[in-house]
């Protein structure tokens, strides 16, 4: 049995679609509730699309060798930014009336940010993929998948971000070392790490099914 396929550009569509019932939610929120509980979330969703961004621009503007992979580098630093948005059911209060309201409208906003993460993927992955052998391809995917789970630890547990590789490169690069030199010491680390991978990974492996064109 075929699974359901869409044309590359509906994506758009259907991430910005999710992404503005995300944002009508907050505002629903923002206007009946009149509190800015959870706005964060629309700075987080902001971020979740920069990769899409870069992707976009890679994918449809010819670059040289070096801004290309440079694109690509600082796409892989904003990556983790998508899939990070499901971390933050860790700010629902199970004994706010509007409970289920709030878990609706971060899941929303983490659906929305994490399609635009794989559909970046995505589009990386069919730029280079006349350049690079199908096996070497799919191992670099997982690599992905497993950076980003250890991007999501280093932003939720240690609290760094996208911008201290600019400002705090060696307090980041510190604390990955530790991980791996300390690995009874860091178990969360490798909790969150291998389980954000795997989930990265198999999502992109549905959404790769999903997307492609249906072979008559």
């Amino acid at each position: 049995m075929n699974l359901i396929t869409i044309t590359i550009h509906k994506m758009y569509i259907i991430i910005a679609i999710i992404g503005i019932i995300a944002i009508g939610l907050f505002i629903m929120k923002l206007f009946y509730l009149e509190t800015y509980f959870l706005m964060f979330l629309a700075w987080n969703l902001f971020l979740a699309y920069v990769p899409l961004a870069i992707s976009s621009f890679i994918t449809y503007k010819k670059s040289s060798k070096y801004k290309l992979w440079g694109l690509s580098l600082l796409w892989l630093l904003f990556l983790p930014n998508a899939p990070y948005i499901f971390t933050d059911f860790i700010h629902l209060k199970s004994n706010l009336s509007h409970f289920w309201f709030d878990f609706v409208m971060i899941l929303m906003f983490a659906i929305s940010g994490l399609l635009a993460g794989l559909y970046s993927i995505y589009q990386l992955h069919l730029h280079f993929k006349t350049k690079i052998k199908q096996s070497i391809q799919w191992t670099i995917i997982v690599i992905i998948s497993f950076l980003c789970g250890l991007g999501i630890y280093l932003g939720r547990v240690i609290r760094f971000n996208s911008w201290d590789i600019l400002h705090r490169p060696f307090s980041i690069l510190l604390s990955v070392f530790k991980i791996f030199i300390h690995p009874i010491n860091n178990q969360s680390a490798w909790y969150i790490t291998f389980g954000f991978g795997v989930f990265i990974f198999i999502s992109y492996v549905l959404m790769y099914r999903w997307v492609q064109p249906k072979k008559e």
